[in-house]
C-alpha cells in the first residue's frame, strides 16, 4: 500500500490562473467534435507542439491563442500554469482526461511535481495518477478507451513501442502499484475515434498484458499488481496476451492469468461469475444510514471485493473491502453512511487471486444520516404437544415430524427491517429428534443494519419415556374397607347377577364389570373394556373359573384372589389408561387375551397383551 501523507503537495497557487480566464473566452464553444479540456505547461511547451498534441496540426495554434487570450507569447508558456484546450476526435497523441475524482487523488504532469488532482486536466505521456485509501479516478483517452484506477494505485501513460502517437492506434499504461480497469465500446464512442482493432499494452513491473477489443469493438481488462509482486490479468471483454518471464499466454474472454514475480504466466483460469446480490434490494429507499450488504455466497470463492460508489460505473469510490471468506454469512457493515443515492456490486476473487466477473451494480437510496442502533422485536413460539407439569415444560420425543413439538421466532422490525431469524435449541439451529433430558430453546432475529437480538431461552425436557405398569398379587382385604365388591350382569355397569364364570374388574372395589365371560347357549363370548382418565390410574382384576397369567403372577379361583395393576410415570405424568378382552385368533372362537394400554401427557404409550387361559 503506497504511503501517501508525506508527498500531498496542495499547489493553490494554479487556482487562479485556471479562474482567470476572461467569461468570454470561457463561454466559447468547441468546434464539432472537439472536447474540452485543461493542459497544465510543461518546460518547454509551446502552442504550436500543444497544437499538434491535442488538435492534430500544429498550425491551428491560432485556436488555442484565442482560448487563452493571457498567453502574450505562444512560444514562452509559464510551467505550471494552466491552458484551455479542445482535443480533436484524431489528436497527435492518446491523451486521457481525468472525468471522476473520489476523495484523494493526486497527477503528476511530468516533470511538474505531484499535485492534487483537477477534474478535467489532461495526462499524457510520461505522466501519473495515485490514488490513496478509499479514492478513485476514472480517465477517459481520446478515442473514448475508459481507465479506472481503484484506490492505492500508482498508474503512469508510457510508451508503446518508440513512440506514443495516434498511427500506432495503441496505448500504453504502467501498474507501479494498485489495480486499473480498461474498458471501451464501440457503440457508445464518437464517430472516427478508433477502430476495433486498436490494443492497449498494460506493465506490471516485468510482466506485458496486450488487451484487444472484441469485433464489436468491446474491451474490458482488469489488471492488478499484487504487492508482493507479480501481475493478475483478467479479460471480461475481448482477448489479450501475458508475456513474462519468456513465455507469452494467450488470455481469451471470461479468462485470467496469474504471475508470479518473476513470470512465467500461469496457464489461463476461467473466473468466476458474478455473485447474486441478496440485501438491500434493487432500488431501495432506506429511512437509516447503517444497512448491511449481504449477497449469496460462491463454493469457489476465497474472498469477495465489496464497492460503494456514487455512479454505476464505480469511478467515484465511496468504500471498498476485501472480505476473506469465512464461516460467517456472506455479509458487509460498512461504517456509518451519508443520505444520498449510491451503487454497490460484490466481486467473487478465486483462490489463485483472480477477480470474477463484477456484478451488476444495484442502486440504492438512503433517506436518512441516522442510523438504525435497535434490535428486532422476537418471541419464541411453539407448536405441537406439550404439557407444563410442577413448573416444567414436557414434549414427547421430539421427532420433527406431525405432531411433534417445534419451534418458531416471530419476529418483526419496524426500522430498517427483518433481514432473517431462526429458533435454536441449545444453541444450534435445526428440527429434531432431540434426545431424552432436558434442552434449552430459544433464537435470534437480526435487522438489515445488523442489529442482533438472543431470544431468551426457554428450557423443555423431552420425556420418551411410556408410563410403567406394575403389577401385584393382593388379597381381597385390601378392598373391605372400600365394601365387597359385587359381580355384575354382562353388558351392565351398575348392576347384575351374581358373577358366574370370566374375569372382572373394579378400581374402587364397589363395582365389578366383567372383561370376558362366555356366552351362554354358544360358542361365542362377551368382550368388554373400559378407559381411565386419572394421574395414577389402577384396577383389580378377578377371575372365576379362569386364570390370569401376567409377568409370572398368575391370578385363578382362589377365594379372595385379585391381580392388583397400577400405572405411573416418572416424566409427565399419566393420561389414561385403556384395557379390554377380546379374541387372540381369527374368529370369535380365539383364546382371550387382555390388551391394555397406558398413555403419558407427551404421547408415549405402552401396550401390553396377555392370554387369558380357560379351563
Amino acid at each position: 500500500m503506497l504511503a501517501r501523507r508525506s508527498w500531498r503537495t496542495v499547489h493553490c497557487a494554479l487556482l487562479p490562473l485556471l479562474l482567470a480566464f476572461p467569461a468570454a473566452a470561457r463561454a466559447e464553444e468547441p468546434p464539432a467534435g472537439h472536447k474540452p479540456g485543461v493542459h497544465i505547461v510543461r518546460p518547454g511547451d509551446t502552442l504550436e507542439q500543444l497544437a499538434e498534441v491535442y488538435l492534430g496540426a500544429a498550425r491551428r495554434w491560432p485556436e488555442l491563442a484565442r482560448l487563452n487570450p493571457d498567453v502574450h507569447d505562444p512560444r514562452r508558456l509559464q510551467p505550471g500554469s494552466r491552458l484551455r484546450i479542445f482535443l480533436a476526435p484524431s489528436g497527435g497523441t492518446p491523451a486521457a482526461q481525468i472525468e471522476i475524482l473520489s476523495r484523494t487523488v493526486d497527477e503528476r504532469p511530468s516533470p511538474i511535481p505531484w499535485s492534487p488532482a483537477v477534474q478535467g486536466d489532461l495526462l499524457v505521456e510520461e505522466d501519473g495518477v495515485r490514488t490513496a485509501a478509499k479514492s478513485s479516478a476514472a480517465m477517459r483517452f481520446t478515442d473514448g478507451t475508459r481507465l479506472l484506477v481503484t484506490e492505492d494505485s500508482l498508474v503512469f501513460l508510457r510508451r508503446s513501442g518508440d513512440r506514443l502517437k495516434a498511427t500506432t492506434a495503441k496505448k500504453a499504461v504502467e501498474i507501479v502499484e494498485g489495480q486499473a480497469d480498461l474498458s471501451s465500446d464501440a457503440t457508445g464512442r464518437t464517430a472516427g475515434r478508433a477502430s476495433a482493432s486498436s490494443e492497449i499494452e498494460v506493465r506490471l513491473g516485468n510482466t506485458r498484458a496486450t488487451s484487444r477489443p472484441s469485433p464489436a469493438g468491446v474491451l474490458n481488462t482488469r489488471a492488478r499488481r499484487p504487492g508482493e509482486g507479480g501481475a493478475k490479468v483478467m479479460v471480461y471483454g475481448g482477448a489479450g496476451e501475458v508475456e513474462a518471464g519468456g513465455a507469452k499466454v494467450a488470455v481469451a474472454e471470461g479468462m485470467g492469468t496469474s504471475v508470479g514475480k518473476d513470470g512465467p504466466p500461469g496457464p489461463p483460469e476461467k473466473l468466476l461469475p458474478a455473485p447474486r446480490l441478496l440485501s438491500p434490494p434493487a432500488n431501495a429507499e432506506l429511512g437509516f444510514s447503517n444497512p448491511v450488504f449481504s449477497w449469496q455466497p460462491m463454493p469457489e470463492a476465497a474472498a469477495y471485493v465489496v464497492e460503494l460508489c456514487r455512479d454505476p460505473g464505480c469511478g467515484q469510490l465511496l468504500d471498498r473491502a476485501v472480505r476473506p471468506v469465512t464461516d460467517s454469512a456472506a455479509e458487509w457493515h460498512p461504517e456509518t453512511l451519508a443520505a444520498g443515492t449510491f451503487y454497490w456490486r460484490i466481486t467473487a476473487r478465486s483462490r489463485s487471486g483472480l477477480d470474477g466477473y463484477p456484478a451488476e451494480p444495484s442502486r440504492l437510496t438512503l433517506l436518512s444520516d441516522r442510523p438504525d442502533r435497535e434490535p428486532p422485536a422476537a418471541k419464541l413460539t411453539l407448536e405441537g404437544p406439550r404439557i407444563e407439569v410442577a413448573g416444567k415444560l414436557y414434549t414427547g420425543g421430539g421427532t420433527g415430524g406431525a405432531g411433534s413439538l417445534s419451534f418458531q421466532i416471530a419476529a418483526d422490525d419496524a426500522g430498517c427491517g427483518l433481514l432473517e431469524s431462526a429458533p435454536t435449541v441449545d444453541g444450534r439451529a435445526g428440527a429434531g429428534p432431540w434426545p431424552a433430558g432436558e434442552h434449552h430453546a430459544g433464537g435470534y432475529a437480526v435487522d438489515r443494519c445488523g442489529n442482533r437480538l438472543e431470544v431468551p431461552p426457554v428450557a423443555f425436557i423431552v420425556d420418551t419415556e411410556p408410563p410403567a405398569v406394575h403389577t401385584e398379587i393382593a388379597s381381597r382385604s385390601i378392598l373391605e374397607r372400600e365394601g365387597e365388591p359385587r359381580a355384575v350382569r354382562p353388558g351392565s355397569r351398575r348392576k347384575g347377577e351374581p358373577a358366574t364364570t370370566g374375569l372382572y374388574w373394579s378400581s374402587d372395589g364397589r363395582r365389578w364389570l366383567p372383561l370376558w365371560r362366555p356366552a351362554e347357549g354358544s360358542a361365542g363370548a362377551v368382550y368388554g373394556g373400559d378407559e381411565m382418565a386419572s394421574e395414577r390410574p389402577q384396577i383389580f382384576l378377578r377371575g372365576i373359573g379362569v386364570r390370569l397369567s401376567i409377568d409370572g403372577k398368575t391370578v385363578g379361583t382362589a377365594e379372595g384372589q385379585l391381580l392388583w395393576l397400577k400405572v405411573e410415570d416418572q416424566g409427565a405424568g399419566v393420561e389414561r389408561l385403556r384395557f379390554h378382552a377380546e379374541a387372540g385368533g381369527t374368529g370369535s372362537g380365539g383364546t382371550p387375551v387382555l390388551q391394555l394400554e397406558a398413555v403419558d401427557l407427551v404421547g408415549n404409550a405402552r401396550r401390553l397383551s396377555w392370554p387369558l387361559v380357560v379351563p
